[in-house]
């Protein structure tokens, strides 16, 4: 297994020209994280939480997968750039909305810019996150085990995200797009592992054809395309009403 995790960090050396460091990290709020390499930080850095040592292998191939993605292109590497501008507007916007207007407006608001801040992510990880673990699925066939395991795990906890008491305290606006984006990563495994069970929550609420129209927005850009990232996240924006959240800005490696 070893090996095969070598192999892939190897390929991440060969095409952006730095090393990757993979850390233990107990206070990662999420499975894994990753920071890619600057000329002054000469180095990628990978964190994974050691509650899912079970998947660690395909944890660090996915991080390292992508890297691949994102640097397709070393010499224009694309950085997504919140416009803050256009938050602070989506925030006083939200604060209005019929769900969260009833509640005192100083708890309100620090969480209401947490859920903007975490949406904008979503939009930039989940797609880039869907190519990866495509990627590790056609080139990676040792971490197979792994990788069912761990897409099991987030699409349960997903699909925890569609309860009465969630919708009912988040603005419909934010609600309506983290499901639909989640919707797009089930369908990308439902496609996958032909499990078609992981798409019926999506169904039910009524976000499986959108969640279907992204997922295949990000499987139709050519795998040697390398602005594929930016263009998979840009079509995805447009659907969900987003694009002026962001911009791009470019850099070397």
């Amino acid at each position: 297994m070893q090996v095969a995790v070598d192999r892939v960090l190897a390929l991440v050396h060969q095409q952006t020209g730095y090393t990757v460091s993979v850390t233990s990290r107990k206070d990662l709020k999420t499975h894994a994280s990753m920071i890619t390499a600057t000329p002054d930080t000469p180095v990628h850095a990978v964190f994974i939480n050691p509650a899912y040592d079970r998947c660690s292998n395909y944890l660090v191939a996915l991080q390292a997968a992508m890297i691949l993605v994102k640097w397709a292109d070393p010499k224009r590497i694309p950085d997504f750039v919140l416009n803050a501008e256009e938050m602070r507007s989506a925030v006083e916007r939200f604060l209005g909305d019929e769900r969260v207007v009833r509640f005192d407006k100083t708890v309100v608001l620090p969480f209401i810019q947490a859920i903007c801040q975490g949406l904008a992510l979503q939009l930039t990880s989940t797609p880039v996150q869907i190519l990866a673990a495509d990627w590790c699925y056609k080139n990676c066939p040792e971490f197979e085990e792994e990788q069912r395991i761990h897409v099991r795990q987030e699409l349960r906890q997903s699909s925890a995200c569609l309860t009465k008491e969630i919708r009912q305290q988040t603005p419909e606006f934010v609600f309506e797009r983290n499901a639909t984006m989640n919707a797009a990563y089930a369908a990308w495994w439902a496609a996958l592992s032909e499990d078609t069970q992981v798409l019926l929550p999506y169904e039910f609420f009524g976000f499986k054809e959108k969640g279907m129209k992204l997922y295949g927005k990000a499987l139709s850009c050519f795998q040697d395309n390398p602005n594929r990232y930016c263009e998979v996240v840009d079509s995805w924006a447009d659907v969900l009403d987003m694009r002026s959240w962001y911009g791009w800005q470019y850099r070397r490696g």
